[in-house]
């Protein structure tokens, strides 16, 4: 028996007795987990399948808006998750393999304080603002301390490879397969005119600032400063190669010339080879160069009420949607040999509040600035930066895609899932006792997908968790960014009618859910062919995660947490070790870790389609190790023997396989 606030039954044997005294055609037992499952998989062919989500209000509230409560815990939250994944333990396994120790318990640390915040409400963010107030504070112990192994790591292991030296700047690749991209990084120099080399070859960079930085000592007359005691910190950007879980340095070369800022022109559009993205009287038009394909209007905000609380979102009792495009934008586009950005400034001007919503009253500016860069990825990315002043409102960005949506697509655990544009009790969810409305507002981890016969519409985010396929021929989807409210629970929604979520019997304020504050929105667009669920998970890595540098230089002591502190390199020096690559992208990377016991790394990788897939080469390691197949709590399932890869091997559709190499 299980329920919110449910007290412990200190009588549960008794009640068993008793009710098993009255039933006919069944009989309870007392069970744990273990039992409970070992259980099922014994009648598993006598039971009933059911499939599907579960997520229809028809027994029960099922919030199905709560994606967007509290956006800034959401964003945290896949922030850090993102980077223990992805950056810190791919990093620890690199750094153990030339004799830096995997720190385990410090990993358990930082993922304890993490899967504290999944609990129940925490999760969702539908809390008091003091709780809301101690799940920020652990993610932001997290978050630093989760930094600070990357931090930690590439400093160690640059300062003690054989080639660093002075003039060197090292990049770090934590996937298992090459990769070839854009990457940021930062500089400190005494000179700004430089040129990235790599083995005698100059690399194309694109400088995006350039700034005169103070070193010495602070002093309260800023007149003594002495010259000697500046430098230049240079924001730049290059496309370069890296291989599978390794480090490579560059070579930072005394040039002639300072490299060219980003160029600012007059033009209102940016292009690449793959796109063109244009203003035009305060719209944004897409054109794809590949097959001349033109999306005009494809990307402007919605403003709506929001009359709800943390659990669900409501439209107003007496609503006003407005579309925030940007006519009145102050329009600057940057380009160079690597990126081309597009950006805009401006205000929206929306109602303060509920009851100025209702009066038709835009009584309160909101700043943005929204910058759309193209790479050469075949991405187009979007950052948006807004200053919310506003309560009780929702905003969404509205994208154009020109495809007529019969479903959508959204990543899960491990695959995806088709689902609806619109929910098959819309109109008749009342009559038949829902307890909410059934609005198709779904969940996604990384990515929300749309396709037809032609061509296929990505949409990875950083930290947006809710969607909606919208428009008059579903041509639309809309990515919730924040919701702002101002209760934990209210009674009489519009979609959810009847008592309150969370208390039924007080109004518990929550000003702090009204996010008025600055907000950081990013997410990338992905255009292909043809839908693969493995190649946009692929997509949304590279976009996703950062690649780790660091530059040998004393100059500026704070380019991280720990530069201003001494660290010693290891006694002998090192140089970066190919571990493994992941060769067959029709299988997607899900996690590199360590056994519990230590003696062995585990691999975990993942079909996302939903077809069986036969592997002939799936993984090639850097030498022959011992190779088990494991389950997800580490039993062994196969035995591969001693091998140099893995292959020949088959995928079931959605089936994880996780191999442990041992050490």
């Amino acid at each position: 028996m299980g329920g919110d606030q449910r007290y412990v039954d200190f009588n549960l044997k008794e009640r068993i007795s008793f009710y098993n005294q009255q039933l006919d055609d069944a009989k309870l037992v007392e069970s744990n987990y273990v039992k409970y499952f070992q259980d099922l998989k014994q009648h598993q062919n006598e039971l009933d399948q059911v499939t599907g989500e579960f997520i229809d209000p028809s027994v029960s509230k099922i919030h199905r808006s709560i994606y967007s409560s509290r956006y800034d815990q959401k964003y945290l939250n896949d922030k850090v998750e993102r980077r223990m994944i992805y950056q810190v333990e791919p990093l620890m396994a690199m750094a153990e393999r030339v004799g830096i120790p995997y720190k385990k318990a410090l990993l358990d640390k930082i993922w304890k304080l993490i899967v504290r915040n999944h609990a129940h409400d925490s999760a969702g963010g539908c809390n008091s603002d003091k709780t809301n107030r101690m799940i920020l504070a652990r993610l932001v112990e997290a978050d630093q301390l989760s930094y600070s192994v990357v931090d930690y790591l590439t400093r160690k292991i640059t300062e003690s490879d054989v080639s660093y030296g002075e003039n060197t700047i090292t990049f770090f690749n934590t996937l298992p397969y090459p990769i070839t991209k854009r990457v940021k990084f930062q500089l400190s120099l005494k000179n700004p005119a430089f040129k990235l080399m790599k083995d005698d070859q100059k690399i194309m960079v694109d400088v995006e600032k350039i700034a005169k930085e103070y070193h010495g000592q602070i002093k309260r007359d800023t007149s003594a400063y002495r010259d000697d005691d500046f430098y230049y910190k240079i924001d730049c950007s290059a496309r370069i190669n890296l291989p599978a879980l390794q480090w490579e340095s560059f070579d930072i070369v005394a040039s002639e010339t300072v490299p060219a800022l980003l160029g600012n022109t007059t033009d209102k559009s940016i292009s690449d080879n793959h796109f063109k993205i244009e203003w035009v009287d305060g719209k944004l038009n897409l054109t794809n160069l590949k097959d001349q394909t033109l999306v005009e209007d494809f990307m402007y905000i919605e403003d709506g009420g929001d009359e709800g609380d943390t659990y669900d979102y409501s439209p107003a009792y007496k609503d006003q949607v407005y579309r925030l495009d940007f006519k009145d934008a102050a329009v600057n586009t940057r380009k160079g040999r690597v990126t081309s950005q597009l950006i805009l400034q401006g205000t929206w001007a929306v109602p303060v509040d509920l009851a100025a919503r209702a009066e038709n009253l835009r009584n309160q500016q909101i700043n943005y600035q929204l910058e759309l860069e193209l790479d050469g990825s075949g991405r187009i990315n979007h950052e948006l930066q807004i200053h919310n002043e506003a309560k009780d409102h929702r905003m969404r960005v509205i994208n154009r895609t020109n495809i007529y949506a019969k479903a959508s697509y959204a990543d899960t655990g491990f695959g995806y899932i088709k689902r609806p544009v619109v929910d098959p009790h819309l109109k008749d969810w009342q009559a038949i006792g829902y307890h909410e409305e059934p609005t198709a507002i779904f969940p996604m981890i990384h990515y929300v997908n749309v396709h037809d016969d032609e061509r296929s519409v990505s949409f990875l985010t950083k930290g947006i968790k809710e969607y909606q396929i919208t428009g008059a021929q579903n041509d639309r989807v809309a990515l919730t960014l924040f919701r702002s409210v101002g209760y934990l629970g209210r009674p009489d929604l519009l979609r959810r009618p009847g008592v309150a979520s969370g208390n039924q019997f007080t109004y518990i304020p929550t000003p702090d859910s009204q996010l008025q504050k600055e907000m950081h929105f990013k997410w990338a667009i992905y255009i292909s062919k043809q839908f693969d669920p493995a190649e946009v998970s692929k997509e949304f890595m590279e976009y996703a995660v950062t690649n780790p540098n660091y530059q040998a230089q004393d100059l500026n002591q704070f380019t991280n947490t720990l530069k201003y502190f001494e660290m010693h390199p290891l006694k002998n020096t090192i140089k970066a070790q190919p571990f493994f690559e992941l060769v067959d992208r029709r299988i997607t990377f899900s996690s590199l870790t360590k056994s519990i016991d230590g003696t062995a790394d585990l691999i975990r990788v993942v079909n996302l389609n939903k077809q069986k897939v036969q592997i002939d080469q799936l993984i090639n390691l850097d030498k022959q190790y011992y190779i088990n197949e494991t389950d997800f709590s580490g039993r062994i399932r196969k035995d591969l023997g001693y091998a140099a890869s893995i292959e020949k091997i088959s995928f079931q559709p959605g089936e994880v396989k996780t191999f442990k190499i041992a050490r």
